[in-house]
């Protein structure tokens, strides 16, 4: 008799590899409403379709101004439409990652080193004079430019709805000596974050600098990553100086992240993680990149679950930072002039295979040895391409008896060719064993929704 083998729905392998096991790569959950069959079933991510290529490389970040998508590489600033028509608006002198910021007039970029502001009537013109200085981050906050002033508690401001710079209107962050990593606005609020702590000041009004600290608005947890932080909604999410990932719930920060996904944070360099959200179809995603560690983590706020990403060139996703646009959610890649869409129609990236690969919970019966005549996995059929790569997609069956240290001989199944509903994807004469780790991995470029394991256990 056929029995379920629990559905893995996040990546929880972890210190504790030996008890759970689970991995789901470019693969999330998805919950099921009244289903009969099972409670949720898992959805491949999106693939990069091209949108445009930018003359200029690399894309470091994208805004969305008065119709269209501003988007800047190391040298310009381009303008574009939805079309995907082009214009060069001028050349920049940019050295990494950008923040860019729009008060609804004009639209103000950093990286660190330098700032810039562009107008359609002025062109693209370099911050200076007394009232600028290098900022890591800006934001826009009651329609005034907001900047933190790099390697320093401070943070300074424009006019209204203008991006002059009084060399008096500043002020600092002091509740700690830390220095300010940057500067995030959230509807009411000024976030204001450093290395040690985070402030929250408001708009108060006052005539001899308009901001001011909320009275207990200090919360102590530091950012370890200035480009982590990243906002979606209400919820402002950032990775903290201990390595844990964590989202605000009005003043109070909530641990978002797993044990297993600290864990794994923790095997290499986090100050220069980097991160974006979008949303889509309901799903609310944090995207977190470690360029240094090559990995991608995604957490979906709609189910509170994680996820791992992976580029089968890279490692790490080439999504480096994202603009809605219309329907869509555009993705600049971190190495090249590309803009892609992120498509969950979409079934490779940009012609780079795609694989995804579950791996489900320990089968394990209290140390007596089980026997499992055959498995089968339960997914979409019949999913195969006209022709070419996927025409015949094939998933590949694997197991572990150790833990995962060692896997067995690989096991193709077809998926069935276009219109092929009836496939069955079933391995038989599995063995005797303690324990087992079932892996399912597919790569052909085809949509994927998986809904299950079943396996004939005696």
């Amino acid at each position: 008799m056929l029995k379920p083998i629990p559905l893995t729905v996040d990546s929880s392998e972890g210190r504790a590899e030996i008890a759970t096991g689970c991995r789901l790569v470019n693969l999330y959950a998805e919950q099921v409403p009244s289903s009969k069959k099972t409670p949720a079933v898992l959805i491949g991510t999106p693939g990069l379709a091209p949108f445009v290529k930018l003359p200029t490389a690399p894309v470091y970040g994208m805004i969305e101004h008065a119709g269209f998508v501003y988007a800047v590489t190391a040298t310009n600033l381009y303008r574009v439409a939805y079309d995907g028509s082009l214009l060069d608006l001028g050349n920049v002198t940019i050295a990494g990652k950008v923040w860019m910021a729009t008060n609804g007039v004009q639209i103000a970029f950093v990286d660190g080193l330098k700032g810039y502001w562009f107008h359609p009537e002025t062109g693209v013109t370099e911050f200076s004079g007394d009232g600028w200085y290098p900022a890591n981050t800006v934001t826009v906050h009651d329609s005034r430019f907001v900047f933190n002033r790099k390697d320093t508690g401070q943070f300074f401001i424009s006019g209204l709805l203008d991006v002059t710079l009084d060399p008096l209107d500043f002020a600092t962050a002091e509740s700690s000596s830390d220095n300010l990593l940057g500067c995030i606005s959230d509807s009411r609020y000024l976030i204001l974050p450093g290395k040690k702590t985070i402030e929250f000041w408001y708009n108060s009004g006052d005539g001899s600098f308009t901001f001011e600290r909320i009275q207990g608005g200090i919360v102590d947890k530091g950012c370890a990553a200035v480009h982590s932080i990243a906002k979606t909604g209400s919820s402002v999410y950032w990775l903290g100086d201990d390595a844990t990932v964590y989202r605000f719930i009005g003043y109070t920060p909530e641990r978002i992240s797993t044990h297993s996904v600290e864990y794994d944070i923790k095997k290499g360099r986090i100050d220069d993680a980097e991160a974006f959200t979008y949303i889509d179809e309901g799903h609310s995603f944090y995207v977190l990149t470690f360029p240094s560690q090559r990995k991608t983590w995604c957490f979906d706020a709609t189910t509170g679950l994680w996820h791992e990403r992976e580029h089968r060139g890279f490692g790490r996703v080439p999504a480096s930072c994202h603009v809605r646009f219309g329907t869509l959610n555009l993705v600049g890649d971190f190495q090249s002039g590309m803009i892609y869409s992120l498509d969950l129609n979409a079934a490779d990236d940009h012609g780079t295979c795609i694989t995804r690969e579950v791996r489900f919970p320990v089968l394990y019966n209290g140390g007596r040895n089980v026997t499992v005549k055959s498995i089968e996995l339960d997914v979409l059929h019949g999913v195969g391409r006209v022709s070419g790569k996927g025409a015949d997609p094939q998933a590949v069956f694997t197991w572990s008896d150790d833990e995962g240290k060692s896997w067995s001989n690989e096991h193709w199944r077809s998926l069935g060719k276009i219109g092929e509903r009836k496939a069955r994807l079933k391995v038989n004469r599995l063995g005797v064993f303690l324990q087992r780790l079932f892996r399912v991995s597919i790569s052909s470029p085809v949509k994927v929704v998986i809904q299950g394991l079943y396996a004939d256990i005696q």
